[in-house]
């Protein structure tokens, strides 16, 4: 029954989807040598530019630079590649953050079900997989999941970031979830949600109020 449950709604309609997992470059960095406000500002100057590739796709925002975006009913799988380069492209214009210039970019991993897996878990895993394999890669690059990816990425890699952020300032979405649990458990609590048919979801996928003050739990 716990398995049945576990495995997505467009199992039963027959679709295809696919996840996509983003991991802001080098976002570190931006924190330690220009502060953590410029970089809450570029997390949510970056979640409104990806947030415009989407249609009624969804995005949430996961630790402090990982994002994870749910296309559902793609008619084929470079329906995927396609949104992942669009995301690439609006991230390549300059932003201007205070008094500094900034390039960000991503690099985006894609995990397609059912080929990749048929359940949340499977297919998050194998999209954080492929993250790192565009790290790999050189960065600001995509990489659609292969099994030999297993074989080079330690299965501890996503758990690595302990983090988990509450609603991004000014950004279009943002992932409302328990702000204790890890990335990987916020992801799979949200996609769950979305994969049992509860689209379009406000927990989901929302517009903070002008009035809420951000917050950031470490």
């Amino acid at each position: 029954m716990a398995r049945h449950r576990e495995r997505c709604a467009p199992e039963r309609h027959g679709d295809r989807l696919a996840v996509l997992f983003l991991d802001l470059d080098n976002f570190k960095t931006v924190n330690d040598s220009l502060g953590h406000p410029v970089g809450d500002r570029l997390l949510a100057a970056v979640a409104r530019r990806l947030s415009g590739c989407l249609r009624e796709d969804r995005l949430a925002r996961l630790g402090g630079d990982e994002f994870v975006a749910l296309l559902p009913r793609l008619e084929h799988p470079g329906d995927a590649a396609t949104v992942a380069r669009k995301m690439l492209e609006v991230l390549d214009d300059t932003l201007r953050i205070e008094d500094h210039d900034l390039r960000p970019s991503v690099s985006i991993g894609i995990a397609l079900y059912p080929d990749d897996g048929q359940s949340v878990d499977v297919l998050l895993k194998h999209a954080d997989t492929a993250m790192y394999g565009a790290k790999a890669a050189g960065r600001n690059n995509f990489q659609f999941f292969v099994p030999a990816m297993n074989e080079r990425v330690p299965t501890s890699a996503s758990s690595s970031k302990a983090r988990c952020a509450g609603p991004l300032p000014e950004s279009s979405c943002c992932c409302t979830t328990n702000p204790r649990s890890t990335p990987a458990a916020a992801a799979q609590s949200a996609a769950r949600r979305w994969c049992a048919g509860n689209t379009p979801n406000a927990d989901w996928c929302r517009r903070p109020s002008s009035s809420r003050s951000p917050r950031m739990w470490e």
